[in-house]
């Protein structure tokens, strides 16, 4: 799922991240770091996102995962900046949800939410490139336990023992594809693409959310599963510069290049 968070910002775009941090205390989250030198905790419920290094027309923005950030959060972290928010999610199948908490959203928004066509059409930016390159099916690395993708992120599992771990999975996925019923349909689930579709009735939506505020540089920002692997693997090169780097390390490093730009923002709670 694609999540995007804008609060307005004035000053300094940290705010936005302590703000956030602050506000998911307040709900009984507990801030942690992921990128330290042992694997974090893993957490049933979680919030995992990078504050964005730059305001976008005056707006701070946040890369979140897809687990969905707590509309508590979200609103009290708002309020604490006195600004509006604006939060956005678009799954893998066109469902889209946009929210805002300032009070009533304003005409063209609540038309957008509403779908109209007309004010869709006027205000939509276009999609992303990535849009239009084909979909590659692959057993996602957020399929794997947070620990275990913390681990295999800072090098304590090697290349072969990740080739080995990810092919065990993909073939037991693929055979409950075979087998037919309910685990069938969750695997299939599992193998499809996470690529986005940025033309269907959500996408639109989403995309003329993001058009109505002058938010079109919004798409070109980083994916998170990208972001948080490059933050990982550029914060270990950091602490350690001789760092080996593994297959497809580098590749990722160069995907995003400033990635230790951005905010960390990691909080969970076991209920």
């Amino acid at each position: 799922m694609w999540q995007r968070l804008f609060i307005r910002l004035d000053g300094d775009p940290s705010a936005l991240a302590d703000a956030l941090i602050a506000a998911a205390r307040a709900e009984r989250y507990t801030p942690y770091d992921p990128f330290g030198l042992m694997p974090g905790l893993s957490y049933p419920r979680a919030i995992r996102a990078f504050a964005a290094p730059r305001a976008l027309n005056g707006w701070g923005a946040v890369i979140a995962s897809a687990d969905p950030i707590p509309s508590a959060v979200i609103a009290s972290a708002a309020e604490s900046l006195g600004a509006a928010a604006l939060h956005l999610t678009l799954d893998a199948v066109g469902r889209a949800e946009i929210a805002w908490f300032d009070g009533d959203p304003p005409p063209d928004l609540a038309h957008i939410i509403d779908g109209d066509p007309l004010t869709v059409e006027r205000c939509a930016v276009p999609a992303p490139a990535s849009a239009l390159e084909a979909p590659v099916l692959a057993l996602p690395a957020d399929a794997l336990p947070e620990d275990m993708r913390s681990a295999l992120i800072k090098g304590q599992i090697d290349g072969t023992q990740a080739e080995k771990l990810f092919a065990k999975m993909a073939g037991a996925v693929a055979g409950k594809v075979g087998v037919g019923g309910e685990d069938a349909e969750a695997a299939k689930k599992l193998l499809q693409t996470a690529q986005i579709d940025w033309e269907s009735s959500g996408g639109r939506r989403i995309r003329a959310a993001i058009g109505l505020f002058g938010l079109g540089e919004a798409l070109s920002l980083p994916d998170f599963t990208a972001l948080r692997d490059a933050y990982a693997l550029h914060a270990r090169k950091r602490r350690k510069p001789d760092a080996i780097l593994y297959p497809g390390d580098a590749e990722a490093m160069a995907a995003v290049p400033d990635a230790l730009a951005y905010t960390p923002i990691f909080a969970g709670r076991r209920a």
